[in-house]
């Protein structure tokens, strides 16, 4: 063979014993495996040969990611495997991935996270929904069809008679739920665990008993296979919202004999749970002692025979964001604080100074995530237009594990809108109550996280009691005009809550997870349902002409992640891993060096997460005490002291609200936004519990 092609003057020979000599060869060693295969299949045809880890991984990437027909064109020119022999190989890392609840799902996880390394690292579990394309599918397995499209898990039917009876029994699917385990560590991947289809327009199909039901069965499970659960993020959905005030409120005794109703989902029973006589003695809730948090701890929930773990639950900042954003832009509400107007009126007139664009305030753009970004003053700065660093590979290439894409805090908008007048301070209030709002879920200290969460919780309390100030102070009698509701001058109570919900979760996250977690370096931006949305991204990308996805192509979508996240953890060849156009990246995604290796400064004692507490009431207090002077109005004016005068007697319902607040005497009292630390959490914190009841038997009453 030397001969021939020294004698054809191809120069091959030469070439590839120039690269050996040198050592070139030995820094591709996935080049050189693929290389001899090939050389291998020309000498002695392609029915002999062995083929190398190197070329496995190679041709089971291309089968996945560009179909057949690329397979076989490219292997047709390298001399590679027949399909038939890809699919074999690709075959021995398959899965089986369905609708549902099943064991294997767990078994699988567990193995992904010892094979990245990830066993010791806290978890929280990612929930997502996307709408479905309303379709029955069936795809034949073995002589079974298995059916996709109803609610609930997919089924294997053997009969038109089982189908029969199972089109009778189940609702079609207008939902998809996604989970998705997220390690809270920095450049990690994330691991899709069972996806669930629901009729979101029905309780029977999805309730908050079910939702707690399908909660308790998972950190049971993970539990026992040494997998590190602390939590759920979610999108919000008041079902879930409500499982969280469960989770978050009451003892887990009150609930210990409840039995779940999750037949349709679950193929097995979860470890039973055993009575209170029986157990060991569980160790005490998560809190912090400070009177401006509402009353949530995080419990300790049975996890097996004598186990126990910390279990809590946040609401995605996206989704909330989203939210506000939304109601801050729609035309109809008439957000004010103190009656400082809250409008978009200033940001359209000076969008070009601002760098906002229209779709940027248009509020039908209501998922417009760097829309939301502008606007509460974020930038995007490119991780390749970064200056090189000390890390920095030697191909020129920014070391930036995390993200192609960062987001970084700015002042442009907030400055200028400060700047422009005192009529004006309102709308800078709330441009900062979001920035800090947004500003927790970067890479940043916890104690900072901390002083940004107290923030947020005191800024919603101080509106709230401004708006019942002065819808008090306006009103004559019962029927009178009012100057502030809440349904109409101030953020929906839904989105209030979650705030404070969420806040309040993040600051006991940081107590939980330094006493667990001690060493372990934490990436709160990962307190988010947007992992889930990741694989419904790539599922859409596929479907190419709809924008609602399918349950059967959403499982093989998964089927395929699951396979690549397995070769990546278990190749030695050093090959890249295939990126995707949307969805999750994989193979920019590298974990931290020293994600275990926190300093001894790095989390905060409970002293100083109070003491940062207590300077953001302090803060707040200077922005609210802020002599304000327009040209409209010469007259100073101070929000913190001025003093409102109420109406003796019985109090004005203030509308919107459920509840009325009465005076406590007949003759006028004055009262002013300026508090103490112990009047918000007496009075405006704890009304969002009121909601939710224990009913008998210890069992949670939660309306839908």
């Amino acid at each position: 063979m030397k001969r021939k092609l020294e004698s054809n003057g191809s120069g091959l020979v030469d070439l590839v014993q120039r690269a050996y000599d040198g050592g070139f060869l030995h820094q591709h060693k996935a080049l050189q495996e693929f290389l001899t295969d090939v050389i291998n299949a020309v000498m002695g045809g392609r029915q002999s040969r062995v083929l190398s880890a190197t070329s496995k991984e190679i041709y089971s990437t291309i089968l996945y990611f560009c179909g057949q027909m690329a397979h076989d064109w490219v292997s047709k020119v390298f001399l590679g495997p027949s399909i038939s022999t890809t699919r074999n190989i690709k075959a021995t890392i398959d899965y089986p991935c369905v609708l549902g609840l099943h064991s294997t799902f767990f078994d699988v996880a567990a193995r992904l996270m010892n094979a990245w390394g990830l066993i010791e690292a806290p978890f929280i579990l990612s929930e997502d929904g996307s709408a479905l394309q309303m379709r029955v599918d069936i795809c034949s397995q073995g002589g079974e069809a298995h059916v996709f499209g109803f609610s609930g898990s997919s089924m294997t039917v053997k009969s038109l008679q089982e189908f029969t009876v199972l089109a009778r029994e189940r609702t079609v699917a207008s939902t998809l739920y996604a989970y998705t385990l997220v390690p809270l560590i920095d450049g990690a991947p994330s691991f899709p665990l069972f996806s669930i289809g629901h009729d979101n327009g029905s309780s029977s199909t999805f309730s908050t008993q079910l939702a707690w039901s399908i909660w308790m069965y998972v950190w049971q499970e993970l539990s026992a296979r040494g997998v590190r659960l602390i939590g759920y993020t979610h999108d919000g959905d008041r079902r879930l919202v409500n499982a969280g005030h469960q989770l978050c409120r009451y003892p887990p005794d009150l609930y210990a004999g409840e039995e779940s109703n999750s037949n349709v989902l679950i193929d097995e029973t979860p470890q039973s749970v055993l009575p209170i006589q029986s157990r060991k003695a569980r160790p005490a809730p998560i809190w912090l002692d400070h009177p401006v948090l509402p009353p949530y701890k995080i419990f300790a929930q049975t996890a097996g025979l004598r186990s126990f773990i910390h279990i809590m639950d946040n609401v995605d900042s996206l989704h909330k964001m989203w939210r506000v954003k939304n109601q801050f832009l729609q035309p109809h509400r008439r957000l004010d604080f103190g009656g400082l107007l809250i409008t978009p009126s200033y940001l359209q007139r000076n969008k070009e100074l601002l760098g906002l664009s229209d779709a940027d305030l248009d509020h039908k753009n209501k998922q417009d995530m760097r829309g939301m970004e502008k606007v509460f003053d974020f930038c995007r700065q490119s991780a390749k237009s970064r200056p090189l660093g000390e890390n920095d590979t030697i191909l020129q290439v920014p070391d930036y594990r995390k993200r192609p894409h960062v987001m970084v805090e700015t002042d442009i908008v907030r400055e200028n809108v400060r700047s422009s007048g005192a009529e004006n301070y309102g709308l800078y209030m709330f441009l900062e109550f979001g920035h800090r709002y947004l500003r927790m879920f970067l890479e940043r200290r916890p104690i900072d996280i901390v002083k940004d969460a107290a923030f947020c919780i005191m800024f919603i309390a101080f509106w709230r009691r401004d708006i019942d100030i002065r819808a008090r102070a306006s009103a004559a009698d019962t029927n009178g005009p009012r100057t502030a509701r809440y349904d109409s001058n101030c953020l929906t109570s839904q989105t209030c809550h979650d705030i404070v919900f969420t806040c309040t979760g993040l600051i006991l996250s940081v107590k939980l997870l330094r006493e667990q977690f001690p060493s372990t370096k934490i990436d709160f931006s990962r307190f988010s349902s947007g992992f889930s949305e990741y694989f419904f991204q790539a599922l859409r990308s596929c479907t190419k002409t709809s924008n609602k996805v399918n349950s059967s192509q959403y499982c093989q979508i998964v089927k395929g992640v699951i396979m690549s996240l397995m070769r990546e953890a278990q190749s030695t060849t050093g090959l890249p891993v295939m990126q995707s156009k949307r969805g999750m990246a994989k193979s920019e995604l590298r974990i931290s060096e020293d994600w275990n290796k926190a300093g001894a400064d790095y989390w905060p004692s409970d002293t100083l997460m109070l003491s940062a507490i207590d300077g953001e009431f302090e803060e707040i207090k200077q922005i609210l005490s802020l002599p304000l002077c327009s040209e409209q109005n010469m007259d100073v004016h101070n929000l913190w002291t001025h003093e409102w005068v109420l109406p003796g007697g019985k109090g004005a319902r203030v509308r919107g609200s459920k509840k009325a607040r009465h005076g406590t005497s007949k003759d006028p009292q004055t009262m002013c936004l300026g508090m103490t630390k112990e009047d918000i959490s007496e009075n405006l914190t704890k009304p969002y519990l009121e909601g939710i009841k224990v009913g008998a038997n210890g069992h949670i009453c939660m309306s839908d």
